[in-house]
């Protein structure tokens, strides 16, 4: 065949296709059973279900990581400032911190000016100095200490020295393996030490998952001075994780298989690298997922810097009126970040955390390119996330505003776009709500999870950015297949969950609701609100995880299938 004819053919095919491709331009909006079968997947509902997934990921692992506390609260209630009538007494004009490094302890000295112009005997002076050393101790600092020296109060002046506690030097415990310790740390010789700046370095140390790190203080001949003396322990640095489940949709792939390999210390500076893989299993011809991720990460004292890579493809049989065509398609997406941590006490963690992303999406008919459906996006980031322990609840909390932005080849909007059409220079914020509240349920220990999700788009948006609900990453109850979804949202995840006995066994149960709203919810027919329950067990035999559910819908729109119960179920085997 000749140049010509190749040219021919191929127009000639083209043609073919857009004449045939006519009846299902729309694929997104028609029934179910104008195709015979099961609605078929729009690219920008796979990127809808991937978003779900990872964000439900991402807030799995926020909330389950564990900070490292140490100490306790002083006893003495340095919030108060009353003090015992005494005779005598001594009208003190002002109370002075004195001493190397009290300009580093501001807030002692603002909270002795609440003592200004009072009448102070000995017990009272007493007082200050205690509750004085006790908030010193309650913001970390264990090896400062504060007292009186000969005073003259002729001028109506009381003096506190104050005997910094510094760090002497960073070393490690005998026989610990050797590691590098000082791109975890926020601290070094000479500086003052506090133990939340320990805490931060244990964190940094102890997220590596073979890894359990100690640090002692240890006193040194020098007075005011402690070395801190590290010890760690580690165990196999690789680790194999295999899972089998059914979060797939049945027009592409039901079941899903996982492999994720994950090394420690690659670069022995306490980072992490995880890859990972993705396949539909047990499917029929026709339809498929595959997909990939990497991910890394390093700290950096309060940074920890974060890369990851993620890769996915699909394909599926799709009936038009009068031809079966072959949809399919694919997406990649890079993601930078950095978390710097801003404040953190006893009681909480405050953490800035900015996000550079990247995506590319294509959508192809018998491979052929769908244009319009063509992603190039760009976008960043900025969040803050903040911790807080109540009692023995734990509040995790996490606003973020996500811009889109040209910058790397990201799409433009094109030429006559209205105020009213999605944009690529979109903006969009988000809110996640998660409280843990451990309590007793007949006598046996039980723990709430109640999670919240929202979604508020300031600008029109194209459908890979709109928030999903309905499935068991959201509004559980429902199987998933379809959802409902558009520009602004939320759902609510209230899950009860208690261990049965002395196995390794528990059962949770629970009651999730959601809402979806604005311009995009024309489209859809009937109620924007669901509504759902669910009950589940979850258990281990020795190197095996399982999981298995059942939810029912309450409430519910009418493009969603809720007269039969909701399953799945999810196998994870650890090498």
């Amino acid at each position: 065949m000749d140049s010509k004819s190749i040219k021919d053919d191929h127009r000639a095919r083209r043609y073919r296709l857009r004449w045939h491709w006519l009846p299902i331009a729309g694929l997104a909006t028609l029934s179910p059973l104008a195709f015979g079968q099961e609605k078929p997947l729009t690219l920008d509902e796979q990127q809808q279900r991937l978003r779900t997934q990872q964000q439900a990921l991402d807030r799995s692992v926020r909330t389950q990581a564990q900070d490292v506390r140490i100490g306790q609260h002083a006893a003495t209630d340095f919030h108060s400032t009353e003090l015992p009538m005494e005779t005598p007494c001594f009208v003190l004009k002002q109370i002075r911190l004195v001493g190397e490094h009290s300009d580093a302890f501001g807030f002692v000295q603002r909270y002795l000016d609440h003592y200004a112009g009072r009448c102070v005997g000995h017990e009272g002076i007493s007082l200050i100095v205690r509750r004085a050393g006790d908030l010193i101790l309650d913001r970390g600092y264990v090896t400062t200490r504060v007292g009186l020296s000969e005073q003259d109060l002729s001028h109506d002046v009381l003096t506190l020295m104050l005997v910094p506690g510094v760090v002497h030097a960073i070393r490690k415990a005998d026989n610990t393996p050797s590691g590098n310790w000082t791109w975890a740390l926020p601290i070094r010789p000479g500086d003052l030490l506090n133990l939340r700046d320990i805490e931060q370095g244990l964190e940094q140390m102890k997220r590596v998952p073979s890894q359990d790190v100690t640090i002692d203080i240890a006193p040194t001949e020098v007075p005011g001075q402690s070395d801190l003396v590290i010890t760690t322990k580690r165990s196999k640095p690789w680790r194999v994780v295999a899972t089998l489940d059914d979060t797939g949709a049945s027009t592409t792939g039901l079941y899903q298989a996982g492999l994720n390999v994950g090394l420690d210390n690659p670069l022995n500076a306490n980072d992490t690298l995880s890859l990972g893989m993705t396949h539909d299993v047990f499917n029929g011809a026709g339809h498929g997922t595959q997909g990939y991720n990497a991910n890394y990460s390093i700290p950096r004292g309060n940074w920890l810097f974060t890369a990851g890579v993620y890769g996915y493809r699909y394909q599926q049989t799709v009936e038009g009126f009068t031809q079966t065509f072959l949809s399919r398609g694919t997406s990649q997406s890079v993601d930078l970040g950095a978390q710097h941590l801003l404040y953190r006490d006893h009681h909480s963690k405050t953490t800035a955390e900015v996000h550079l992303g990247k995506r590319w999406a294509h959508s192809y008919i018998e491979d052929v390119e769908l244009d319009s459906q063509r992603r190039h996006m760009s976008a960043i980031e900025a969040a803050i996330t903040h911790r807080r322990y109540l009692g023995n609840a734990q509040l995790d909390l996490r606003l973020a505003e996500r811009f889109g932005v040209p910058w790397f080849g990201g799409q433009r909007d094109p030429a006559g776009r209205t105020a009213d059409d999605p944009t690529f220079r979109y903006r969009l914020t988000t809110l996640d709500a998660s409280l843990n509240h451990p309590f007793s349920l007949a006598g046996q220990p039980a723990q709430w999870t109640s999670e919240f999700h929202a979604q508020y788009s300031h600008t029109p948006l194209y459908g890979s950015e709109y928030i999903a609900i309905g499935g068991r990453y959201t509004v559980r109850g429902f199987d998933g297949e379809q959802t409902l979804a558009a520009e602004r949202g939320w759902y609510w995840r209230n899950t009860i969950t208690q261990p049965i006995g002395s196995w390794p066994l528990m059962w949770y149960a629970g009651i999730d609701a959601g809402r979806v709203s604005g311009p995009g919810t024309a489209y859809i027919p009937g109620n924007t609100t669901l509504a759902g329950g669910f009950f589940g067990l979850r258990g281990t035999y020795k190197q095996l995880s399982w999981d298995v559910f059942a939810g029912k819908a309450m409430h519910g729109g009418k493009l969603l299938e809720n007269t039969r119960p909701a399953t799945g179920f999810q196998l994870v085997y650890a090498f």
